[in-house]
């Protein structure tokens, strides 16, 4: 027949028992508190990393536009050489236009890569400061190829400046 009461053994196992849960519980505090610090630190990281992904597809796509400023002045100095025959000088800026339209080209990759950063982010945080940003980086990617193209547009025009100013002294 068992005792009514708990001996003293029964006592000091039951304690152990509650000592080793309480270990255990303040261990896995301890690692819901390291858990969150670095959960906090990566969201501070990804946060960080959209903005500056936004950032660098505003500058590119800032490049891209000036770079068609570039290509037109380009067209404009072969408009200016063609009118007064000097094909060499009309060959320069119609070289210079189409190294703007490289350059506003490479910007304009650099611009959607930044977007597509963005837009990844936004998809892993999903909050609303990410996809606002993701949708602001996806404007300037569009702006920095919109510009690119034109880019291209202004180097063809400038080609055509030389390969008539050729044929008008042929």
């Amino acid at each position: 027949m068992s005792e009514p009461y708990p001996t003293m053994a029964d006592v000091n196992a039951l304690s152990a028992k509650i000592d080793n849960l309480t270990s255990r519980v303040e261990s896995l505090q301890a690692g819901i508190v390291v858990a969150n610090t670095r959960y906090k630190g990566a969201l501070a990281t990804i946060q960080s990393l959209t903005l500056t992904s936004k950032d660098a597809a505003d500058k590119a796509s800032a490049a891209a536009q000036l770079a068609v400023v570039a290509a037109q002045n380009a067209v404009e100095a072969a408009k200016e050489a063609a009118i007064h025959s000097i094909t060499s000088s009309a060959e320069a800026a119609a070289k210079a236009a189409w190294a703007c339209a490289e350059a506003a080209s490479h910007a304009a990759a650099a611009a959607a890569a930044a977007a597509a950063v963005c837009a990844q982010t936004a998809q892993h945080q999903a909050d609303e400061m990410s996809a606002a940003t993701s949708a602001e980086a996806a404007i300037m990617a569009q702006t920095a190829a919109e510009a690119a193209a034109q880019a291209v547009r202004l180097s063809r025009e400038a080609s055509g400046i030389v390969a008539s100013t050729k044929d008008s002294k042929q």
